[in-house]
């Protein structure tokens, strides 16, 4: 195995150490599947666009959607949920949508955009980021929970990382959720890279 492999198998390694400390799959109730028609209206019919909602949903909602949209898919899709903390939840008013390859997806760079713009606009403004992995060998092995890959965590620390992100999600303001579907499951992801922590630990002494 080249040194190049062994590094990434190395990381991938720690990526499924972190998922032990991320939440168990969230358990949904019949009423969130009032997103599932929403949602899929939105990803089949508009791709690298913000579609407007005619009636906001609520978090869980929204996720039910993604998973029955995205869960048997053999690509990966990213759907992007624009709105604001209520309570416990998220009010869901926008969606944008884009599809990729089997192993990997994308967003257009004027949505990425709207991230930032979105949560600039309100102390409550919010972002749900959904990301599915198609079924692959593990989950015939295994009947795995969601287990979010190293890509998956770094991108997630970027938008943790970011000042503005910081500041306000630590003043109790909206922030950048991230989920992961898989295998029938959906998952937050909410622990970075522990090599990468351990590393900046490391650095610091």
């Amino acid at each position: 195995m080249s040194s190049r492999l062994q590094d990434e198998f190395i990381r991938q390694m720690w990526s499924v150490g972190s998922s032990l400390f991320d939440p168990n799959p969230i358990s949904f109730k019949r009423a969130d599947e009032l997103g599932v028609a929403p949602v899929r209206d939105v990803c089949t019919g508009s791709r690298g666009t913000r579609y407007f909602l005619e009636t906001p949903l609520n978090r869980n909602a929204f996720l039910v959607g993604c998973l029955d949209f995205a869960g048997n898919e053999p690509v990966e899709h990213l759907i992007v949920g624009f709105g604001a903390k209520v309570g416990r939840t998220t009010k869901v008013a926008s969606i944008a949508h884009a599809a990729g390859t089997a192993t990997s997806v994308r967003l257009d760079e004027a949505v990425r955009d709207e991230i930032g713009s979105h949560l600039k606009s309100d102390y409550r403004a919010e972002v749900i980021v959904f990301h599915n992995h198609p079924h692959n060998a593990l989950n015939v092995l295994f009947d795995n929970v969601p287990w979010a890959s190293d890509a998956d965590r770094r991108t997630a620390l970027i938008h943790w990382l970011e000042p503005f992100n910081a500041i306000k999600s630590a003043a109790g303001g909206g922030r950048v959720l991230f989920y992961l579907g898989e295998n029938g499951y959906v998952r937050e992801i909410r622990t970075p890279q522990l090599l990468d922590a351990f590393n900046l630990l490391a650095r610091s002494k």
